[in-house]
Parts: C-alpha cells; sequence; structure tokens
C-alpha cells in the first residue's frame, strides 16, 4: 500500500493513525472561537484540524421548502468567510498543527489552493460530484474521500475519476451519515475490508457518541480517524451536540495511541515488563528431607513457585525420578542439576 504525506506527516500502514478534530462549522461563524478550537486539538496532541468550506446558496436549491424552515438562514451563519483562510492557515502553522478543509464547490477549491493547503476533503454528499472531485484531483494534492451513504460502485468510481487526473494521493474514509452514529449500523468491520479492496490508507469519519469507536478502528488497522469536536455541547448549532469537548478530545487521542501501544508488533517473547515474573514459575523442591544416595520419588518431592536460576522445571521430573541424591538435601530446598546423581 503506498503511503501518502499530508504535511510533515506521513499517512498508511506502519504510521501512527493520522488524527483529525473536524472543526466543521462548529465555530459558528465567530473567528477568536474558531481559534480557540484549534487550540483544544493542539493541546490533546491531534495531527490536524479540519474545516468545511461552502457556500449555502451553491449546495442548496434555495427555492425548495427547507428555505421556509430556515435551513438556508441557518447555512449561511455557518459559512467560512474567504478571508478567514489565510489567518486559520497561519494560525494553524503557528501552533504545529495542519489545517485543510472539504470543500462543497469549485470555487472553494480555488480559495484553498491560494494558501497552499497540504490536503483536500471531499465530504460524503459529494462522493458522487464527479465534475468537482475531477476538478480538485487537477490540483495533485491528497484527497480524503468520506464514504457515507455510498456503496462500492460509487466509491470505486471516485477513486478512478482522481486516478484518471494522475492523482494517485487518495485517502478512504469509511463514515455513516447519520448523526449520531448508532453503534449497530458503524459497521467497523468495513474498514479493512476497505484497504484490501482499493489497497489505499482508510480510516474512520466517526460520527458516533464517545470515544470507543475510533480506538475501535485503530485496532482494525485505520490509518486515519476523523471526529467533530466542539468547545460546549450545548452551543447551538447541528454538530455540537454529538461532538467531542475538550477533556473528551484528549481522551479520544490519548485512547487512539495507547491502542496503537498495545496493538505492538507480532513478537511473541516475553515482553520487558515479564522480565521477572518467570521467576514466579513452578520449579521442582525436596518436600521431604532426602539423604544422600537416596533415589528420589514423586512422595519426596513437590512442584511449586518459585523457580529460582538455576532451578528444574516441572517437564525435568520425570528425569528426577531416575536419579539419586548426590548429597544430603533439606526439606524446602531446591534441586538443581548438581544435586543429582
Amino acid at each position: 500500500m503506498k503511503k501518502i504525506k499530508i504535511g510533515n506527516k506521513i499517512i498508511g500502514d506502519g504510521e501512527p493513525c493520522f488524527i483529525v478534530a473536524e472543526i466543521g462549522c462548529n465555530h459558528d461563524g465567530k473567528l477568536a472561537r474558531a481559534k480557540q478550537m484549534i487550540d483544544a486539538a493542539v493541546k490533546a496532541k491531534c495531527d490536524a484540524v479540519k474545516f468545511q468550506l461552502f457556500s449555502a446558496d451553491k449546495s442548496f436549491n434555495k427555492y425548495l421548502k427547507y428555505e421556509r424552515r430556515g435551513w438556508m438562514a441557518l447555512l449561511k451563519k455557518l459559512e467560512l468567510p474567504k478571508k478567514w483562510l489565510p489567518v486559520l492557515s497561519n494560525y494553524c502553522q503557528k501552533k504545529g498543527i495542519i489545517f485543510f478543509s472539504s470543500v462543497g464547490d469549485e470555487e472553494k477549491a480555488d480559495w484553498l489552493e491560494a494558501i497552499d493547503v497540504p490536503a483536500y476533503k471531499i465530504p460524503s454528499y459529494e462522493l458522487t460530484h464527479l465534475p468537482l472531485i475531477k476538478y480538485i484531483a487537477k490540483k495533485k494534492k491528497p484527497i480524503i474521500l468520506s464514504s457515507g451513504i455510498a456503496d462500492k460502485k460509487e466509491i470505486k468510481q471516485a477513486i478512478e475519476t482522481i486516478y484518471k487526473e494522475g492523482n494517485k494521493n487518495v485517502i478512504l474514509t469509511h463514515c455513516v451519515s447519520a448523526y449520531p452514529t448508532k453503534f449497530e449500523d458503524l459497521n467497523l468491520k468495513t474498514i479493512p475490508y476497505y484497504k484490501k479492496k482499493f489497497n489505499i490508507p482508510t480510516g474512520l469519519s466517526d460520527h458516533s457518541l464517545g470515544i470507543l469507536s475510533s480506538s475501535i478502528a485503530a485496532a482494525l488497522g485505520a490509518n486515519i480517524v476523523e471526529k467533530h469536536i466542539t468547545l460546549d455541547k450545548k452551543l447551538p448549532g447541528p454538530d455540537h451536540y454529538f461532538a467531542l469537548d475538550k477533556k473528551e478530545i484528549k481522551q479520544w487521542v490519548s485512547q487512539i495511541r495507547d491502542t496503537e501501544k498495545a496493538l505492538g508488533k507480532i513478537k511473541k517473547q516475553p515482553a520487558p515488563g515479564e522480565k521477572n515474573e518467570v521467576l514466579w514459575r513452578r520449579a521442582i523442591w525436596a518436600k521431604k528431607d532426602i539423604a544422600k544416595g537416596t533415589k528420589f520419588k514423586k512422595e519426596t518431592l513437590m512442584v511449586v513457585r518459585p523457580s529460582p536460576v538455576g532451578s528444574l522445571a516441572p517437564k525435568e521430573i520425570y528425569k528426577v525420578l531416575n536419579k539419586k541424591a548426590k548429597k544430603d538435601i533439606k526439606k524446602g530446598e531446591l534441586i538443581t542439576s548438581n544435586k543429582l546423581l
């Protein structure tokens, strides 16, 4: 599998999981809040932050009924202004975290290209928008492709569209576009399936509650994990209530890293922490006083803990029973090879 570089991070098998804190539109139109959220992601040691760049008028038919429900008005309030982009990008660079964004239309892709963004995100609802995907692919930057709602055929078409433009830097995220996602709908086994099917770095865009599913994804080999964050779950807005707050963001990152540590490598031998535990295996000891020249018998021996250096393992008892004591042995004394005739 090809490894893909985004900023100063390498994404792929054998590399740490790329952890993305999705700020999305939870800035609620406030630049100061956006910066505070970046700070929270940095403090939690996330690798990147992701925003959402869209225009309500270019995304939805404003003449349909949802306009009457205030949907379009809400979306307009959540739009990320063009003038914010260099500010946020520079702020992230200063803080040592990667900045990128999802893209809703060609104009927004050009905005991001103007600040030399290191990657583009295609959100799930745009996966079948092949003209947009083709336009972004031509920019030759890594593309993170989210697969919510999509079937295998649609995912394959999107990947092939990118490949046809000579761009081989594709990362796929398994995603369920239900907010929040029920655990029974996550189907996290899809992650290793997609990795094998498409042979590209694959991970999880996680919309479930809590942090468990991301750690399971990491255990299944996810190369990237992405999750919404917030400063306060009670803030108004569509994505706050299921996002992680500042305390949870730290727990999320920590648990993923602990999962990676626990997975370790395929190497079956005692771990460093087990070094002294070998002494608590069983060994052969004298159950009674045994006189010199006396043949060892089952009733004069016991197989118990501990097993000091130089002791005989339990499997050696059959050899010991055929021997005689080389010298007097006291009850409770360790049986060693130099005490056998």
